[in-house]
């Protein structure tokens, strides 16, 4: 908000203005220190306005004094910017989007509430193919960013060793879907992660249960959490309308305003087996079936079984596309720009690499022999937003490379995620992680 009262909004430009060609008109009533030209999303072509941020709030005034100044052909209108209810639009806007995704991602789980609200209580998620170096700390620190963690654990052998899957429970299913988003697809060190939804924890509402902590796709499937095929009492595997009235799923082609069995909510404890008057069976739940495989394949000197993933292929259904990675698209030439401390870390750490933030010769003449110590500042204000900044430093002689310590790994994740991929001065930065024992020994911090 503090830099809203430093931002003047330019507008009726010269469609044919770059970044370039505004910074050199208005760096004439002050110190310019960032400008975000305005672009259609499709044709990246301007809209004809922009937001100029100063150094000073006595700045802006002078800038507005421009205003009807020909430039380019053209009279400019400037005023003071309104960016703050720009920013509590957005931040609306983004709320929504979250909600409209969290409840897609659930209901394709088959975990969604009544009209497609937010089932509450906590969300466990099921994150596969983890590099069997990463334990539980690392896997707190990847999905800690997006909001309170009650608990991780990993799947391990009797000899203590991961197997490469795991689990991850969030306090809200808004964060739990959120992780689920960012991370699947994601590539960490060296592998690429596989997160889905295991169960939402039913919470008592007015009138009825939350959702039902089981893995609809699954369930559909007729497979359980060890990925083998549930069993009737004759020990085959049971059709898919007996496990779709067992555990309260509707199935394809049901008449509509049918009634949905009851759901089945998940009880507490591992180890015991209950048996089911009506059927004879077993009543377990995913947790307490994947552990009994577990033991059941140690003691046989087999490796456990990786629990299935949600999207199971069922016979009639169509299959679900693989999630693609997300995130900024950036330049692969920013991509390659080396560092001198290594390659980045996979992982989140308190060390960042900003690339592509300057040209030396370019920076030199616009901004003097003090252009180094201008940038660090620039960069020491900006994400100082996120939390303490302990080091920076710009290295004059690379391509555009500033290297960053910030005072906690949650305040590195929040700088990387705001910077990675954004513009500044016409120039697209890209933000690494480095690993912190290079970093503090080159940098003697």
């Amino acid at each position: 908000m503090e830099r809203s009262t430093r931002t003047a909004f330019a507008y009726n430009l010269n469609l044919k203005a770059d970044e370039r060609d505004i910074y050199q008109l208005f760096t004439k009533v002050g110190k310019v220190v960032d400008i975000k030209l305005i672009t259609d999303k499709t044709t990246k072509r301007s809209k004809g306005f922009a937001y100029i941020e100063f150094s000073k709030v006595e700045e802006v005034i002078a800038a507005v004094a421009l205003t009807g100044t020909v430039f380019m052909g053209q009279a400019i209108m400037v005023k003071s910017s309104e960016h703050e209810k720009n920013l509590a639009w957005e931040a609306q806007q983004q709320a929504k989007q979250s909600q409209l995704k969290a409840a897609s991602l659930l209901g394709a789980a088959g975990m969604a509430g009544p009209g497609d609200t937010l089932p509450a209580g906590p969300c466990k998620l099921y994150v596969a193919n983890l590099n069997g170096a990463i334990g539980e700390a690392d896997v707190q620190q990847l999905f800690a960013p997006f909001g309170q963690i009650d608990s991780v654990q990993l799947v391990r052998d009797t000899t203590g060793r991961s197997q490469g899957y795991g689990y991850v429970t969030y306090s809200n299913v808004l964060d739990a879907t959120k992780a689920l988003e960012h991370w699947n697809g994601r590539m960490v060190a060296g592998s690429a992660l596989k997160v889905s939804i295991s169960s939402v924890t039913p919470v008592a509402v007015a009138g009825g249960v939350g959702a039902a902590p089981l893995s609809a796709a699954m369930l559909a499937a007729g497979m359980g959490a060890a990925g083998l095929p549930l069993a009737g009492a004759t020990g085959l595997p049971l059709p898919a309308s007996d496990l779709a009235s067992r555990f309260g799923l509707a199935m394809p082609g049901a008449l509509p305003g049918a009634a949905a069995p009851a759901p089945v909510v998940e009880q507490s404890g591992i180890g015991e087996l209950d048996e089911e008057e009506s059927r004879g069976g077993l009543k377990m739940t995913s947790d307490r079936r994947q552990a009994l495989m577990a033991r059941l394949a140690s003691s046989a000197g087999l490796q456990p079984v990786a629990p299935a993933l949600p999207g199971i292929v069922v016979p009639g259904m169509p299959v679900p596309a693989a999630a693609a990675p997300t995130g900024p698209k950036i330049d692969p030439a920013v991509g390659l720009i080396q560092s001198v401390l290594g390659p980045a870390s996979p992982i989140p750490t308190p060390c960042l690499l900003i690339k592509n933030m300057f040209e030396p010769a370019s920076a030199e003449a616009e901004m003097g022999p003090g252009w180094a110590e201008e940038i660090a500042q620039d960069v020491q204000d900006e994400c100082s937003k996120y939390g303490a900044i302990v080091h920076v430093h710009v290295d004059k002689a690379s391509k555009g490379c500033v290297y960053l310590k910030c005072g906690s790994v949650e305040a590195a994740s929040a700088a990387q995620n705001a910077m990675n991929g954004r513009w500044f001065a016409g120039r697209q930065l890209a933000v690494d992680y480095q690993f912190l024992a290079p970093y503090n020994s080159h940098f003697k911090c």
